[in-house]
């Protein structure tokens, strides 16, 4: 159970900007481009941890993604043009990018089935680049040790930029 809370550092006040009765976590994201809101994740009153967006104007927010599957990371470019975000599909880690200035959904990235593996039990975090033409992230499967993949953004083309192949074993001598 979380809330989050905005901070005047100026009057040194802060604020409980999601005040709830039930269990529920919101975890905060990054800020637009622009200071009139943040992105965050939360399962406030669904099963699972969706996105959405806290407007500070109405001091409300509504869904980006409605939680279907969980939301499990939040990035945004440095320039705050591209917002990218982890979904786990079914075990599955589907990243999601957006264009914010347009509100247009990207391309949906090609990358093989896999999820962010456990490395010294934290889960690698998702980047992208200050620009945000590309993004980047780890990606993992019983048939694929942990390789480095690099997207474009704008096109969702995908490559690895790592090989991590292991004593000449193959994908798909792999159960």
């Amino acid at each position: 159970d979380t809330s989050i809370h905005l901070i005047d550092v100026d009057a040194g006040t802060s604020r409980e900007l999601t005040p709830h009765d039930e269990d529920a976590i919101f975890f905060p994201g990054v800020w637009a481009r622009d200071g009139s809101g943040f992105y965050f994740v939360t399962d406030d009153g669904a099963e699972f941890r969706g996105l959405a967006f806290y407007d500070l104007a109405t001091d409300r927010y509504d869904w980006v993604e409605e939680p279907t599957h969980d939301v499990e990371d939040l990035k945004a470019s440095s320039d705050g043009r591209v917002l990218a975000w982890l979904v786990n599909e079914d075990g599955y880690d589907r990243l999601r990018l957006r264009d914010v200035e347009s509100g247009r959904d990207l391309s949906a990235p090609e990358l093989p089935d896999g999820a962010r593996p456990h490395l010294t039990g934290a889960e690698p975090p998702l980047a992208v680049s200050p620009d945000g033409s590309h993004a980047a992230l780890i990606v993992a499967s019983p048939r694929r040790p942990p390789e480095v993949w690099v997207v474009e953004t704008e096109t969702g083309r995908a490559s690895p930029v790592t090989d991590s192949r292991l004593g000449g074993l193959r994908e798909d001598d792999l159960v």
